[in-house]
């Protein structure tokens, strides 16, 4: 499995020609939102053929816990309310989910970010 970054301009597609990896395989190892979009700075979980990729698997802890989670690169200019929009979740769910010190924390770009999923039913 490979941790890739999404970049500007990326999309499944791109990404799955990029890995030779069909878009399904990204999808069934990745949060992703209904419509499809993913946004620069998420981080994906690739899927390689003939690779194990269980729980001994070096990156596995870090693999979002069954889809309930993305994990996130800050980019320039976020926010916590702007990611929290983007990815349908909440302010306080970021904090907790991080040990931030509350709603008007710093965050800085590079850092990497666990963001909660709310599955609206």
């Amino acid at each position: 499995m490979i941790m890739y970054i999404v970049q500007q301009g990326d999309t499944l597609a791109i990404i799955a020609n990029r890995f030779n990896v069909s878009v399904q395989k990204i999808i069934e190892n990745n949060w992703i939102r209904k419509d499809l979009v993913i946004y620069p700075g998420q981080i994906l979980f690739i899927p390689r053929d003939g690779y194990d990729c269980g729980a001994s698997y070096p990156y596995s802890m870090l693999q979002p816990v069954a889809k309930r989670e993305v994990l996130y690169a800050v980019q320039r200019g976020d926010t916590l309310a702007v990611i929290a929009r983007r990815f349908d979740t909440t302010v306080d769910g970021i904090v907790e989910a991080n040990y931030l010190e509350g709603a008007g924390a710093t965050i800085y770009p590079g850092q990497i970010l666990r963001i909660p999923i709310i599955e609206f039913q």
